[in-house]
Formats: C-alpha cells, sequence, structure tokens
C-alpha cells in the first residue's frame, strides 16, 4: 500500500494487530479504510509477512537495522512529511536528532564550477559547524563530490539510496559507500534488499533526501531533473532551499539560476548565505571574526575602519545599525559599504544585511 494510505489506516486502527488479525468485513467497516483497501489488506498479508519475516532474517545477517515511523526515534524532520516511508533500513549508527542536517544535491554531469564551489561551501559547513551532517544520494557527480568533501572535511555524511541494500548503485560508489560506514556515516533506504532498481526509486528517495534536511543545496542542475524535483518537494516540506548561481549560457539550462529567479531557492555563494537564512550560529570555537586584522597601513580610510570594527564584533549588521554603532552619515556608509564590496572586503546580504567576506 502506498505510504500515506497506511499511515491514515493505522492512524484510524491504532493497533497494527488488527489490520493483520480482523477479517476483511471488519475491516471495510472502520472509516477511511473501506472495501477496496480491506480487500487489498486481506488478500495481501499473509504473503506480507512472509516477506517481512525473510527480510528481517536478511537484516539480521548483515547488520542491518531499521526503524518504523511508529518507533521513538524515527527522524522528527521526516516525520513531519505526509509521503514519508513507513520504514527506514540502514547501516551505520545516524543520529536522527542531529538539528544541522543539509542535503546537498546536483547534476551528475558537474562543470568544474560546481564541483571547486562545492568543495569550498562544505569545507566551509565543516569548519564553522563540525556537528552538521552532509546528505545526498551516493549518485555520480555532484552527490559523490559533496559525500567526499564531506568526508575529508571531518563532517558525517549520510547517503539515500534507491535501492536495498543487495548491492551498491552507481558501482564505482561502492568505495566510498564503504568509507561513509567507516568515518561513522550512514546509508539510509527504504527499500527491501531484493527490490529491483527502477529509475521511478530514485525519483521517490528524493523525498528522504529533502524531508531528512533542515535546509538543501542544489549546486548546479538542469531545468528539469532529480535535483530540481528535491529542491520542490523541500519547498513543500518548508525546508530552505538555497541554489548556487551558475552561468547564464550553460548547455541545457540552468536550473540553479531558474530557482533562484522564481523565489524556490536562496543565492548561495558561500556559508554565510546558509547562515543567514537558517540563523545557524558558528561553533564558538571555530568563530574567526574576531581574529581578523585590518592594519591602519593606508589600505582603508578611517570611515571604512569603523565600518570594519563594527563588522568584526557582531557578523550580520543593517544599514541602520551601522549607522548607530560608526557615527557616521548616510552618504559616508554607502560610499564607504559600496568601495568595500567592491574590493571583496564584505558582502550584501537580502535586506541591505552587512558582512565580512570571509576567504
Amino acid at each position: 500500500m502506498g505510504c500515506i494510505t497506511a499511515r491514515k489506516i493505522v492512524s484510524i486502527v491504532h493497533d497494527l494487530e488488527v489490520v493483520f488479525l480482523e477479517k476483511a468485513s471488519v475491516l471495510k467497516r472502520i472509516s477511511g479504510i473501506g472495501d477496496f483497501a480491506a480487500g487489498k489488506i486481506a488478500r495481501n498479508r499473509q504473503s506480507a509477512l512472509e516477506l517481512a519475516h525473510q527480510e528481517l532474517e536478511y537484516c539480521v545477517r548483515n547488520e542491518i537495522s531499521f526503524i518504523s515511523f511508529i518507533d521513538k526515534g524515527y527522524p522528527l524532520q521526516l516525520q513531519e512529511c505526509e509521503d514519508a516511508p513507513l520504514l527506514l533500513y540502514y547501516k551505520g549508527c545516524p543520529d536522527f536528532g542531529n538539528v544541522k542536517n543539509i542535503s546537498v544535491v546536483g547534476t551528475r554531469n558537474v562543470t568544474r564550477y560546481g564541483s571547486e564551489n562545492c568543495n569550498k561551501i562544505v569545507s566551509q559547513i565543516a569548519a564553522r559547524h563540525p556537528e552538521a551532517v552532509i546528505i545526498s544520494g551516493l549518485a555520480l557527480g555532484v552527490d559523490g563530490i559533496a559525500h567526499t568533501a564531506a568526508l575529508k572535511s571531518g563532517l558525517k555524511t549520510w547517503a539515500v539510496i534507491g535501492h536495498g541494500f543487495k548491492t551498491i548503485y552507481p558501482g564505482e560508489h561502492y568505495g566510498l559507500a564503504a568509507d561513509i560506514l567507516e568515518k561513522n556515516g550512514a546509508i539510509i533506504t527504504e527499500y527491501p534488499h531484493n527490490s529491483k532498481i527502477r529509475p521511478s526509486n530514485f525519483v521517490e528517495r528524493n523525498r528522504i533526501v529533502a524531508g531528512l534536511a533542515k535546509a538543501v543545496l542544489v549546486v548546479e542542475s538542469a531545468k528539469k531533473g532529480g535535483a530540481m524535483i528535491t529542491a520542490d518537494l523541500a519547498n513543500q516540506y518548508n525546508r530552505d532551499v538555497f541554489a548556487l548561481p551558475g552561468a547564464v549560457d550553460r548547455m541545457g539550462g540552468n536550473g540553479c539560476n531558474l530557482l533562484i529567479k522564481t523565489h524556490r531557492a536562496h543565492l548561495c555563494e558561500d556559508v554565510e548565505d546558509i547562515e543567514y537564512i537558517t540563523g545557524w550560529k558558528p561553533n564558538a570555537e571555530t568563530k574567526n571574526c574576531q581574529s581578523i586584522e585590518f592594519p591602519d597601513d593606508g589600505r582603508f580610510s578611517e570611515q571604512e575602519l569603523l565600518i570594519l570594527e563594527a563588522l568584526k564584533k557582531e557578523q550580520y549588521n543593517d544599514f541602520d545599525g551601522l549607522l548607530t554603532k560608526t557615527g557616521l552619515t548616510t552618504g559616508q556608509i554607502s560610499t564607504s559599504l559600496l568601495e568595500l564590496e567592491f574590493r571583496g572586503i564584505i558582502r550584501s546580504l537580502p535586506g541591505k544585511i552587512f558582512s565580512l567576506r570571509k576567504s
């Protein structure tokens, strides 16, 4: 049965044994089940129990854990999604209670630009949010780059696969999957071990990639594809969606620019954009604003130094706040901010918010 229908039935009967023990004539009288669902349950429940027993044996033999949506430890953020899987199988030790999960998705045909920026942003996340978890789909391209960048940076990473544990797809990432588990990450799926690999599976698994995360970053994508589906699902789930801006003349179109242009994603150049929208605060031990020094050697005017000192003390400042903290006039601040932004010292965020640009 579909996840949504099954969830509704469980919420109605409360006791799962009712589903497996009661006659169809009794089940169909339960509000919300009806003749069709009751007949389907009665016809298939014995074979379902036999398959479940086989799956349980396989999980025990292969050290696979599982958790259902009625269990206490089921991921809370995924629980919020109406179409969330009834059951998750996993290898490794995922902390489903972690609050800083970010999914990174994108095209298999990643460019050098996308690869470099994916590595950069993941390493920035690691430096400022070492407790974060990078989630992706173990596919070729952006997925593999994100997982690898997380491992190199010391972050945990989870791979959500579109098949059972009998195989790893693509085969090129068998070693990457092993590295993920070795470094305390996790491989997660909703599919039993003997499930066939179907293209539709990878579309379905995108809802888990989106649902497990607090935020989703699209690195590169055509205007249609799995990454765009994930972004749309994330918006439906009220997740923060970010997109790396790309070249306007990219072959096949630029899905990231389309997401930004249609207000389905926030523009993301580095980790500060993610922090600004999500409200994530950098780990106290990794904050580096205070260590930035701006020598009084003529490279900066007195007005610019006043602004830089204000930005050192507080990560984000709006225009009015800088007026108050520096004592400068509107014209002086406008001129200095424009010059500092032009030189790449500061960055402007939506809402006339300014912050130091970190290397």
